[in-house]
C-alpha cells in the first residue's frame, strides 16, 4: 500500500516533541479515508502529549472506529480516564489492552499501580514506540469467467425473426431529446430559440426607453431575430425529417428510410454492433420516449422516438439479447 507524506511527516514531527506542529499534518492526513484511522490516532496521542484530554479522547474513539485492533489507542484511552479519575473505566481500558496485545509493558505498569492504589495521575504521555503498522491489503478474488456457452444457430435465427420494428419517429421525441447527438446534423435547440426570443423582446423593450440608443439597439435586435429564425426553421426541419422517418429492425438488420439529412437507406447490421445503449435525456423521462445507440466499427446509428415506456425497454433488451447471442458473449 502507498504511503502517505503527510502522514510521515506527523509522525517524525509527534516523535521530535513538536505535538502542536504534527497536528497539522495529521489533520491533512486525516481528510483520506485511507489513512483516517492512523492519522486520528496521531492527533489523540498529540492532543493528549499536549494535555488536552478531552480532545484527545474523542480522535481516539473516532480512531477505534475505523481501526478497533488497535491496542495503543486503547491504552491511551485508558491513561486519559487515570487522569480523569475514572478508576474502574482504566482498569478495564488497561485489561482490554493487555488482552489484545500481552507484551503491553505501560498498560501492565499503569494497571498495577491503579489496582495497588498507588496511583499518581501521570502528567507524562509515553510516546508509542513506533508509528501503527499499515492495516494489510484486501484483494478481491478475481471472478471465475466462465466457458462461453456454444452458440446455437437455429436459436439465432428464431431471435433474429423475433426481433423486428416498422415505427416513425415520434416529433416529440426529437425536439424534446436535448441530447446533442440526436439534434447534431442541426446546430439548433429549443433553449436556444427560447432565448433569442426572449432576447429580442427585451431589445425591443430597450429601445423604446432609451430612443436615443435605438441605431444602436436595433443591430442587436435584427441580429437575435434572425438567429430565432434560424432556430425556429432548424427545429421545424427536424420535426419533419422525424414526421418522415422510417425505422425498421428485420432479420437481424437495422435501417433508417427517408432520412432528409442522409438521403437513401442508412443502416447496420447487428453482428457488426459492438454496444447497445439506451439514453433517456432531456424531457424523455416525462414523455416515455427514449433513444436507442447502436455503437459499432462503422459509427453510431441513433433510434429515437421509436417506442415508448416498456415497449423502448422491451425492444431495448431483445436487441442487447441478440447482440450478446451474434458475438456469443
Amino acid at each position: 500500500m502507498e504511503k502517505s507524506a503527510a502522514l510521515t511527516e506527523a509522525w517524525e514531527l509527534l516523535f521530535s516533541g513538536r505535538f502542536r506542529d504534527s497536528l497539522v499534518s495529521f489533520s491533512q492526513a486525516a481528510a483520506d479515508f485511507r489513512w483516517a484511522a492512523e492519522a486520528l490516532y496521531g492527533i489523540g496521542v498529540a492532543q493528549l502529549s499536549l494535555n488536552e484530554d478531552v480532545s484527545a479522547e474523542a480522535a481516539l474513539w473516532d480512531s477505534l472506529q475505523r481501526s478497533p485492533l488497535n491496542a495503543e489507542a486503547l491504552f491511551y484511552l485508558g491513561l486519559i480516564a487515570e487522569r480523569r479519575g475514572r478508576r474502574q473505566e482504566a482498569i478495564g481500558r488497561y485489561r482490554e489492552t493487555l488482552a489484545m496485545a500481552g507484551d503491553h509493558a505501560s498498560a501492565r505498569v499503569r494497571l498495577a499501580a491503579v489496582q495497588t492504589g498507588s496511583s499518581v495521575r501521570p502528567s507524562l504521555v509515553p510516546l508509542p514506540a513506533s508509528r501503527p503498522p499499515a492495516p494489510p491489503v484486501l484483494a478481491r478474488p478475481a471472478p471465475r469467467v466462465p466457458a462461453p456457452a456454444p452458440v446455437d444457430p437455429e436459436a439465432i435465427e428464431a431471435l433474429q425473426r423475433a426481433v423486428t420494428l416498422s415505427a416513425r419517429p415520434r416529433v416529440i421525441a426529437y425536439l424534446g431529446s436535448l441530447d446533442p447527438e440526436v439534434l447534431a446534423p442541426l446546430p439548433v435547440h429549443p433553449a436556444t430559440a427560447l432565448l433569442l426570443g426572449a432576447f429580442w423582446v427585451g431589445l425591443a423593450l430597450l429601445r423604446s426607453a432609451l430612443p436615443f440608443l435605438g441605431s444602436f439597439i436595433t443591430l442587436f435586435q435584427v441580429a437575435a431575430g434572425a438567429g430565432a429564425v434560424l432556430q425556429l426553421l432548424g427545429l421545424a426541419l427536424t420535426a419533419v425529417r422525424a414526421a418522415r422517418m422510417r425505422v425498421t429492425v428485420r432479420l437481424g438488420r437495422v435501417e433508417v428510410h427517408r432520412d432528409l439529412l442522409r438521403p437513401g437507406v442508412t443502416g447496420m447490421d447487428l453482428a457488426d454492433v459492438d454496444s447497445v445503449q439506451l439514453r433517456r435525456t432531456g424531457l424523455q423521462p416525462l414523455t416515455g420516449d427514449g433513444t436507442v445507440a447502436l455503437t459499432g466499427a462503422g459509427g453510431t446509428l441513433l433510434l429515437c422516438g421509436v417506442a415508448r415506456g416498456s415497449r423502448l425497454t422491451h425492444l431495448y433488451r431483445q436487441l442487447l439479447d441478440l447482440v450478446e447471442q451474434l458475438h456469443g458473449w
